[in-house]
Formats: structure tokens, C-alpha cells, sequence
């Protein structure tokens, strides 16, 4: 015969039901559109009280955040003084400049570039654009919210350079790189795919930027590169060096190359 306790059912371990309550605030968060990446190589796994006031805190976030309300830049910082970026010399540009930067990073917001930008052009940017975004009312200690200028004023000649650089840095890969795909439109991959089976592996030895060329949404750009191939079952190779021209355009967003032939073997 069983017997059964129901006046005093069996408790859960204190770690083990704390545990249940972060599974519980997961789902929660989950429900909401979380995503949660449960890959770890290092095999480490928070404590669950570590866990419990992480939860917290981001269920504490999404609470205030949906009550936020949406406000200009230039109202979250308290309507700064502003002067006209003509009424100013180009030392005093710098020196106001500064002062709305470092304004903005006590409120927890940073601006930056990737390429370098003109003190001036940075100025009118942050006082006639920048200031009048709108961002949500969280003045919460410790959150930032991080800006980059060319997401406002895209450098597509940048862009399409880098796709380039990439481009170089992942056909000339010894490992197996998707990315060629994604890089390059299928009129240029098909003579791609046929020279790169023509050898078992390359060294790119050198790659420089000559001249680009950029429109709206094509362009050219100029290089300068040598690189080595390497013929399969045999110690010869081939060494490539000149100059290449790279015809690139943008689809949907993103630069992808579409045609190039590589410069004339040096040896054989």
C-alpha cells in the first residue's frame, strides 16, 4: 500500500525552485520576443540567483520601456544651449562640439563615426539633425544607447570598398567561405567558381587600393593585387600581379560585385 502525505506534499529544493521561477521569467520574456542563446563553450552556467536578478531587471526594463514614451533628443537632455555653426569659428566649432559630446554621454548617449568627418560637418550634423531624433524617456543609470553617424549619412564609397577588401579576404581563404555568394552577383561567380578550380589553394600576398569610383548605386573600383596559386599534386604555381578593375553595384541595400578578371600570370 502507498502512502500519501497530501497534507504535507514533498517541497522543492530552494535552488531548484528558484531555478523553476527563472524558467518561468524566460517564457515570460520569451512570450514578449526574447531570444535567449544557450550556446556556451565554456561550459559555465550563471547561479540561479545571478540569473533571478538578471531576469529581474530585464522584466523590470521591458516594463518601463513599454510605459516610455518617445521624445526629441534635444528635450531628453534638458533643450541644451545651441549655437549656429556660422556664428562660430572653427576653433570654437571644436570646442562646442565637445561640449554637446560629452553632454550627450552623461545622459548615455554616444555618437560616433567610422571614418573621420568634419569638425563642422559633425556640428550642423548634431545640432540641425541629430538633436531633433527621437529616442524613448528612460533616463535609467547606467543604459546606453549608441549612435554611429554613416547610419544617418551612409559613405557608400566606404561600403563598397570594404565589400571589396572582404571580398578578397574570403575568396582567397583556405576554408570553405559562404560569403563569396553573398559578395558577388552570378555573373561574376561563374568565372569565379571556374578559376578558383583551376588550383588547390592561394596566397594573397598583397592588396592596395588604387582609385573607386562610386555612383548612387554602381561604381568601379581599382586595385592593385598579387597573389600565388598553387597547382593540386605538383610544386609549381602561378604567381598573379597587376592591377585589377572591379565593377561593383548596390541591391537591396548592399554592394555586391559584378564582374572582375584577374591580371595575367607573372610565371609559370
Amino acid at each position: 500500500m502507498i502512502n500519501q502525505d497530501f497534507d504535507h506534499p514533498e517541497e522543492l529544493d530552494p535552488e531548484e525552485e528558484l531555478r523553476m521561477d527563472n524558467k518561468i521569467k524566460r517564457l515570460e520574456l520569451e512570450m514578449k520576443g526574447a531570444k535567449f542563446l544557450e550556446h556556451n563553450p565554456e561550459g559555465i552556467q550563471l547561479p540561479p540567483e545571478i540569473e533571478a536578478q538578471m531576469l529581474d531587471q530585464i522584466l523590470a526594463f521591458e516594463k518601463v520601456k513599454n510605459e516610455a514614451k518617445e521624445v526629441e533628443i534635444f528635450l531628453y537632455l534638458g533643450r541644451p544651449k545651441i549655437k549656429s555653426a556660422e556664428q562660430l569659428t572653427t576653433e570654437e566649432i571644436i570646442l562646442e562640439k565637445e561640449r554637446l559630446l560629452k553632454l550627450m554621454s552623461k545622459k548615455g548617449i554616444f555618437l560616433t563615426s567610422i571614418e573621420d568627418v568634419d569638425d563642422k560637418v559633425m556640428y550642423k550634423f548634431i545640432t540641425e539633425e541629430f538633436m531633433y531624433k527621437k529616442t524613448l524617456d528612460l533616463p535609467i543609470k547606467g543604459m546606453v544607447r549608441h549612435f554611429v553617424y554613416e547610419e544617418f549619412h551612409p559613405n557608400e564609397q566606404l561600403y563598397a570598398e570594404k565589400t571589396v577588401e572582404f571580398f578578397f579576404q574570403s575568396y582567397f581563404s583556405e576554408d570553405k567561405n559562404a560569403s563569396v555568394e553573398i559578395l558577388c552577383r552570378d555573373e561574376a561567380l561563374d568565372y569565379l567558381n571556374e578559376f578558383k578550380n583551376l588550383y588547390a589553394r592561394f596566397e594573397l600576398k598583397s592588396y592596395q587600393l588604387l582609385s573607386s569610383n562610386i555612383k548612387k548605386i554602381k561604381g568601379r573600383i581599382q586595385v592593385q593585387i598579387e597573389f600565388e596559386a598553387f597547382i593540386e599534386n605538383s610544386l609549381k604555381s602561378h604567381l598573379y600581379s597587376g592591377e585589377l578593375s572591379i565593377e561593383v553595384r548596390k541591391r537591396r541595400g548592399h554592394w555586391q560585385i559584378t564582374q572582375l578578371r584577374f591580371p595575367l600570370v607573372k610565371n609559370s
